[in-house]
Formats: structure tokens, sequence, C-alpha cells
């Protein structure tokens, strides 16, 4: 058995605490940006189901799984994740602002552009050592493509441990893959930078479209990053009041719409918010693989 930890919403705001003009947008682009997550349709509802087997997986390796709320603030996003006050990141061009425009911190509220700031709730409220897993959706104002959309799901794991062999951080990206896929999958990790982790990676695994020949999924290079991951940056250690001298972890943020795409062979992530009904073969959900 496992425990849900939902986030405590006092200490946040919902749309109807917005009020005026901050309200309602909120409420319009969620409702433009998530109609297809709360509707029927097929692909979310792989989405969801492939959540619910990594949440028995992680379950079974004693992982809680945690909730946060959509509507959050610059402080959890941006300042506990160690993000430079002139990170692009913070801009409208990325980030959904929805009220204090001109304020800062705690007072900035924004729909969450990633899951990563729940990382930081769920540590303040813990003690280590921990393990959790916190999945949802998230939204971002970018332009579309074949592997971007401006609403899509997260699926994020972290450990924290006096002593976490880097083997261990290495398991969870393999229990990840092989639970959605059913086999091991070639996966390899390259340097890369993070504001939140350090030292940071970008995990890439072999493009199952085209079993590493290369098609416009994955650019023609045969991989596609699927997750960045880490050591937690100590600054965000220390937003969870956990001392990095004591402790150490290991994180990785899931691109769970991508996974999905590999795992029907879905070549554009548009196809499944754009349409009512996908191909058969994509939607079903009896090929996906037992959590068992």
């Amino acid at each position: 058995a496992y425990e849900i930890y939902q986030c405590d919403w006092s200490s946040d705001v919902c749309s109807s605490d917005l009020g005026g003009a901050a309200g309602a947008v909120y409420d319009c682009v969620r409702k433009e940006l998530g109609e297809a997550a709360e509707s029927a349709d097929a692909s979310v509802r792989v989405c969801g189901r492939v959540a619910g087997i990594l949440d028995d997986a992680f379950a079974a390796l004693n992982f809680d799984i945690f909730e946060g709320p959509e509507i959050t603030s610059e402080l959890y996003e941006f300042d506990h994740m160690n993000f430079p006050p002139d990170h692009p990141a913070r801009e409208s061009m990325d980030t959904y602002w929805l009220a204090g425009a001109n304020a800062s911190g705690a007072d900035r509220l924004c729909i969450r552009p990633h899951l990563t700031g729940a990382s930081v709730r769920y540590m303040q409220r813990n003690t280590p050592p921990f393990r959790f897993v916190y999945p949802g959706r998230v939204f971002r104002n970018e332009t579309t493509d074949a592997r971007h959309e401006r609403a899509f799901f997260q699926y994020e794991a972290l450990m924290v441990e006096k002593h976490l062999p880097f083997s261990a951080g290495q398991m969870m990206i393999r229990a990840v893959l092989s639970t959605v896929f059913g086999r091991p999958v070639n996966t390899r990790m390259r340097a890369g930078f993070f504001p939140f982790v350090e030292p940071g990676f970008e995990i890439d695994m072999e493009c199952v479209i085209c079993n590493g020949a290369g098609c416009k999924v994955c650019k023609q290079v045969g991989w596609i990053e699927v997750m960045p991951g880490g050591v937690p940056h100590p600054n965000v250690m220390r937003a969870g009041g956990i001392n990095p001298d004591e402790w150490m972890g290991f994180y990785v943020n899931v691109g769970l719409d991508r996974l999905v795409m590999m795992r029907y062979g879905i070549d554009d992530v548009r196809l499944d918010r754009k349409s009512t009904r996908l191909n058969s073969s994509h939607t079903d959900i009896s090929r996906m693989p037992s959590s068992a």
C-alpha cells in the first residue's frame, strides 16, 4: 500500500481565490489548454493509464505519491528552483502569469510550467530519508510542433538518502522506461545544465519509432531526450529545509506524453490533441504492459 499526499491548499490559491481578471485568465487558459485532458480523449486516458502503471511500480519500491497545485507562484517555480532572476523562463513568453506582474516571489502567481517546484513543497512537509513521485499536468506558452504542446503531462521522482549511490538513480531511470515499454530500453546520459540540479544530466532513450535509424520525432539522430535528471542543487535542498551536507538525492522529470508517443508509435504529439480519435493501434490500452 502507498500513501497519496495532497498539497495543503491553505498556503496556495485556487481560481476562485484569485478573483477579477486574474481568476478569469486562469479559467480561460486552463479551459483552452486543458480541454482535451478533461475530455474522454483516448490518448489522455492512455497517459493516465501509464501514470497509474508507474505509480504502482514506484509504490512497489516504497515511493510515496504526491500531488501539488496547478496554481503556484514564482517563489516555488523559480526562486526555490535556483533560477537566476533574469532567466528567460520567468518571462511571459514561456510561463502563464496570472497575477502580480509587477510583484515577485510568493505574490507573483502562475500556472505551473513544470512539476519540479512540488519537490520543495514535499521536502518542507516531510523528514528525510524519503522517496516520492509526483505526476501531473503542466502548461507552457510555447509554439507547438511534433514534440511540443502547450499543455502536457510530466512525471517526476526524487529520492533523498544519507548515502545514495549514482547507480540508484540509474535504477530509477531503468524502472521508468522498462515499466512503460515492457522491456529494457537503450539509454544514454549526457552532461546537461539545469538550475535545479548539480551535476545535471540529459537522459536520452533510443527512439523506438525508428529503432534508432532516425525520424522526425528524434530529429533524425536516433535518440530522443525523455527526461532531465541529476543531483538536487544544494540551494533547492536548503529551500526544502534539508541540509545538503548531510543528505543527498537523485531526481528525474519524465515527459510522459513523449513516452506514450513512442509506446504507441505516434509521430506527432499534436495528433492526440487536435483529433477526437486516433488510429486504433494507437489507443488500444490493452497493449499496455501489465504492472504486475
